[in-house]
C-alpha cells in the first residue's frame, strides 16, 4: 500500500511556508500534466474514412509507384548477363518531366552521372530498349524545340504591283485583339521597274517556295516520337502584324516591306473569321455550290455539290474537380442509321490546364511545331499551314465522371438549323464543370483529282449566362472559318496518338509522305508534291476571295 500522508516538522511559521511551497508545486504539476494530455489529443485527429473514388486513386498510385521501383533497382550481383549496353545521357540538362512525370526518381542516377547500363539476356531486348530510350530523349527535345515561324509575302503580279505598302490599323474581327493589315498602295511601276519586276518575280517566288519546303521537312523529321494528337491544316483569314518594323516615312516602300518581313522580330496572328475584305466574300458556302469544276462532294454517296450535308461537333472545355484538372472534349457526330437521329461517332480528350490551390486555371500552352503565314499583299488576305500537337489523355486517366459525361451529350434531332442561333442545340448533364463550349456544323468537299478537302465550319461559341434571367448559356460569338486539309494526313499522323514510351511512328519523314505528286510532271518529288499543294491553296483562296 503506498503512504499518502507527509510529515512535516519545525516550527509554526516554517511549517506553513512548506505547505505553500508544496502547494504551489502541485498546482505547477497540474498545469504541466494538463498541457502533455492536450498536447497527445491533438496529435491524434479525427480520421475521415476514405472514399471509394479515393481509395481506387491511392490503389493505382500504389501500384504504379510499385512498378516504378521494380524497375529501379539493379539486378543480383551473382547474375551474369551476356549482353550489356550504355546509353550516353547528354551532359546539358534536360527536363524529362515533361514526358515521364513531375518527379521521376528512376532517372536521378541517369542525370547525375550521364551515363546507366541496360542489361539483358538477349541482344534484341538490350536494342529495343536502348531504342526506347532514344526515342524519350527525342520526344523530349521535340517537346522543348522552339517552334519554326516563317512569315512569306507572295509578290505581286505584274498588272498589279505598286511602290508602297500601307499598315492599316484595324481591329481583330470579333476579338478585341487589335494590329496593322498591309496592303499595297502607291503608284505604279514605271515601265523600266515593270521589266526589273518581271525577272525578279520568279526569284522571289522561288525563294518563298524554297523556304516553305524547308520549314516544312524540318518539322516533320521532328515529329515521328511525338506522342499525342497531330494536326496538320491550312488556315485562310487576314494577317495582323503585332510586332514590326515602322517604316521611315508614312508607309513602307514595297522591297523595304519584303526584306522587314525576314525579321524574326516579326510577329502577327491570322484573323480566321474575315479573309481579306469581308463585304466582298458574300456567302462562301453558295459560291462552293457553284465551283463545279474545282469541288466535288466529299461524301462519295452524295450527288452534288448542293446536297452536300453538314457534319455536326462540338468542343466542352470542362474541370474535373475529383482531380482539379481542365480538359478539352472534342467530340463529332454522325447521323444513325435508318433513325432520324445523330450518335457520337468519336471522342478525343486533351489536357489544357491544371487548378492551383487558389482555384485559378494554369493553362498548359498549345504546342504549335509550325507555322508559315503567307501574305498577298495584293488581296490584303493570307493563308497559314500550321502543325499543332495536343497532350492526348490517355484512356486509364479518364474518371468515370469524364466518361459519363461524354456519353450523355445529345444532338438534337433537327440539328442546329442556323449557326447564329442564341440557343445550343447540344444537350449534357453538367456532372462536371463546364467552362464553355462551341458547336459547329461543317461543309466538307473534295477538290477534283486529289484528297484533298476544303471545309467551311460555322461555329458558335457559348459562355455561361445568366441563371436569374432564365438563360443557362448565352452565345458570345458566331463565325465562318474555311480549312484545307488532306485526309492522308489525319491517317499518318493518326500512329502518334497510340505510342508507347520511346516508340517511333512508322510512317516516313519526307516531304512525299505528305504532299504527293498528284499529277505534275517534272522536277523531284518532294517539289513538284509541295508546289501541287501550294498551286491548290492559291485556287482555294480565289474562290474565298470571289475571285474566280
Amino acid at each position: 500500500m503506498i503512504e499518502l500522508t507527509l510529515s512535516i516538522w519545525g516550527s509554526p511559521e516554517k511549517i506553513i511556508a512548506a505547505k505553500q511551497e508544496l502547494a504551489k508545486w502541485v498546482q505547477r504539476f497540474k498545469y504541466s500534466a494538463a498541457q502533455k494530455n492536450e498536447g497527445a489529443r491533438a496529435a491524434f485527429g479525427k480520421v475521415l474514412a476514405i472514399s471509394e473514388k479515393k481509395k481506387k486513386q491511392l490503389a493505382r498510385q500504389m501500384e504504379d509507384d510499385a512498378s516504378r521501383q521494380k524497375y529501379k533497382q539493379s539486378p543480383c550481383m551473382t547474375e551474369t548477363f551476356k549482353f550489356i549496353g550504355y546509353f550516353h545521357w547528354p551532359v546539358e540538362e534536360i527536363r524529362p518531366e515533361s514526358i515521364l512525370g513531375k518527379s521521376f526518381e528512376a532517372f536521378d542516377h541517369i542525370r547525375m552521372h550521364a551515363a546507366f547500363k541496360v542489361l539483358s539476356q538477349t541482344f534484341n531486348e538490350l536494342d529495343v530498349a536502348l531504342s526506347r530510350i532514344r526515342g524519350t530523349l527525342c520526344e523530349i527535345m521535340t517537346r522543348s524545340n522552339r517552334p519554326v515561324t516563317l512569315y512569306l509575302v507572295a509578290p505581286p503580279s505584274v498588272e498589279a504591283v505598286r511602290t508602297e505598302v500601307e499598315l492599316e490599323e484595324r481591329k481583330m474581327g470579333l476579338s478585341r485583339l487589335s494590329g496593322v493589315v498591309p496592303r499595297l498602295t502607291g503608284p505604279k511601276l514605271s515601265k523600266t521597274d515593270q521589266y526589273t519586276w518581271v525577272s525578279l518575280r520568279p526569284k522571289l517566288a522561288a525563294a518563298n517556295a524554297k523556304l516553305l519546303r524547308k520549314a516544312t521537312s524540318d518539322c516533320l523529321r521532328t515529329l515521328k516520337f511525338y506522342r499525342g494528337h497531330i494536326s496538320m491544316r491550312v488556315r485562310f483569314g487576314t494577317l495582323f502584324l503585332s510586332s514590326y518594323r515602322k517604316a521611315k516615312a508614312d508607309r513602307h516602300g514595297l522591297m523595304e516591306f519584303l526584306e522587314m518581313m525576314k525579321c524574326v522580330q516579326v510577329a502577327g496572328e491570322l484573323d480566321k473569321e474575315s479573309p481579306g475584305d469581308c463585304e466582298s466574300n458574300g456567302d462562301l458556302l453558295s459560291r462552293c455550290c457553284l465551283a463545279t469544276d474545282v469541288l466535288e462532294p466529299a461524301d462519295a454517296m452524295t450527288s452534288g455539290l448542293e446536297n452536300v450535308q453538314p457534319v455536326f461537333s462540338a468542343s466542352f472545355e470542362v474541370t474535373d474537380p475529383s482531380i482539379h484538372e481542365t480538359f478539352r472534349l472534342d467530340i463529332e457526330f454522325h447521323k444513325a442509321v435508318d433513325v432520324e437521329s445523330f450518335e457520337i461517332s468519336s471522342k478525343r480528350w486533351f489536357k489544357v490546364g491544371k487548378q492551383n490551390p487558389q482555384g485559378r486555371l494554369q493553362p498548359i500552352s498549345r504546342n504549335v511545331p509550325l507555322s508559315v503565314k503567307s501574305l498577298n499583299v495584293e488581296k490584303g488576305t493570307a493563308w497559314q499551314l500550321e502543325v499543332t500537337a495536343d497532350s492526348s489523355v490517355d484512356i486509364s486517366r479518364i474518371t468515370p465522371e469524364m466518361r459519363e459525361f461524354a456519353d450523355r451529350i445529345k444532338l438534337n434531332v433537327n440539328g442546329p438549323s442556323n449557326a447564329n442561333t442564341s440557343s445550343p442545340s447540344i444537350t449534357f448533364k453538367e456532372i462536371l464543370e463546364i467552362h464553355g463550349f462551341t458547336e459547329r456544323r461543317s461543309f466538307r468537299y473534295m477538290m477534283k483529282g486529289s484528297t484533298y478537302i476544303f471545309e467551311v465550319a460555322e461555329s458558335t461559341t457559348f459562355a455561361p449566362g445568366n441563371p436569374s434571367n432564365g438563360q443557362k448559356w448565352a452565345s458570345k460569338k458566331s463565325e465562318q472559318v474555311a480549312t484545307f486539309y488532306n485526309r492522308e494526313w489525319d491517317t499518318i499522323f493518326g500512329q502518334n496518338s497510340s505510342l508507347g514510351i520511346g516508340e517511333p511512328a512508322s510512317w516516313n519523314d519526307s516531304l512525299v509522305t505528305f504532299f504527293s505528286r498528284e499529277e505534275h510532271t517534272g522536277g523531284t518529288s518532294s517539289e513538284v508534291g509541295l508546289a501541287d499543294f501550294a498551286q491548290r491553296v492559291e485556287l482555294i483562296l480565289q474562290l474565298i476571295e470571289n475571285d474566280r
